[in-house]
């Protein structure tokens, strides 16, 4: 019977003791990141390469891969989804394909008839 109370208190402490180390999306997306690959409806897209993404903390983005540089906000939903609202009300959502890496991040989405594929550096 003590082993058994034994054996439970182990596994008590290791559940408890174990926290995840891994930060969230949103705090490991802040930052500037550079288009190092872009793709338009599968074709390569060299246009866009040398772009940037810019994350801030307060839910804003600066992007020159939209146009012009006008501050958006965005959000980050599920650890998965990446949610970019333009200064015209246009949402462009993205989704996480790799992110294994602190220093690239690969997204995927749509905006209006163009599937986007992007792979993203931190500089």
């Amino acid at each position: 019977m003590k082993m058994n109370k034994f054996v439970i208190l182990f596994y008590f402490l290791l559940l408890f003791s174990c926290k995840s180390d891994e930060k969230k999306v949103s705090d490991r997306i802040i930052g500037r990141w550079e288009v190092i690959s872009s793709e338009i409806n599968n074709r390569e897209n060299p246009l866009m390469k040398g772009g940037f993404f810019e994350f801030k903390a307060d839910k804003t983005i600066d992007s020159d891969v939209f146009g012009e540089v006008n501050p958006s906000t965005y959000s980050v939903n599920g650890n998965k989804n990446i949610d970019i609202t333009k200064t015209d009300g246009e949402v462009v959502k993205f989704t996480i394909s790799d992110f294994s890496s602190d220093d690239t991040i690969k997204i995927n989405g749509n905006l209006q008839y163009y599937d986007l594929k992007f792979i993203l550096k931190r500089l």
